[in-house]
């Protein structure tokens, strides 16, 4: 069980266990590190709760609204906020190192939120678990000249053309089947 729960990333809930036959206290005896894991119990959650709760993290959910007295999962998310923008600046910090930043030219930036998924937990408590980070989806790039660069930017710097305001943003690339799109995973 420990080598399936690394394969979760921090904030990043990838499997759900289900509760079938036992209690809390028995998983207390038998491993207390797993009894603190958000769970779905086979006695009080429905099997459609079971289904919809796997469903929403693997993002193939509809929204649903959370009811915690039926114990029904909900995904949270929110709206994009899509920015006119001519040029965008990778970063990447080094130690010892002095830092790479690189400029392309694009024709949007959208900021997308992160989806997460409320749920019970089995001591009735609502928690909340990432199931995709909030991003930085940037369109009209050369996605192949940014996968050319080689080495892994950990920062996003743009400036609305419209506004002016300027936003940076850490995290990581993710992968992304859009052509002439790149898509940052936002961090923090």
């Amino acid at each position: 069980m420990n080598s399936l729960f690394a394969l979760e990333q921090p904030g990043r809930k990838v499997i759900l266990p289900i509760w079938h036959g036992i209690t809390r206290d028995d998983l207390i005896q038998y491993s207390p590190a797993f009894a603190d894991r958000l769970a779905k119990i086979s006695s009080t959650d429905s099997y459609r709760d079971i289904v919809e709760s796997l469903l929403a993290m693997l993002g193939r959910s509809n929204s649903q609204k959370s009811d915690a007295a039926s114990r029904t999962a909900s995904v949270a998310t929110g709206t994009a906020l899509t920015r006119d923008v001519t040029e965008i600046t990778f970063e990447a910090d080094y130690f010892n190192h002095d830092s790479d930043r690189r400029r392309f030219p694009c024709r949007s930036v959208s900021e997308l939120p992160g989806k997460y998924i409320d749920d019970t937990s089995a001591d009735g408590s609502i928690m909340r678990s990432e199931i995709e980070p909030p991003a930085v989806v940037v369109k009209g790039i050369d996605a192949k000249a940014v996968e050319a660069m080689g080495w892994k930017p950990t920062r996003l710097l743009f400036k609305d053309a419209r506004t002016g305001e300027l936003k940076e943003f850490s995290g990581q690339l993710r992968d992304t089947p859009e052509p002439n799109t790149v898509k940052f995973a936002i961090h923090g």
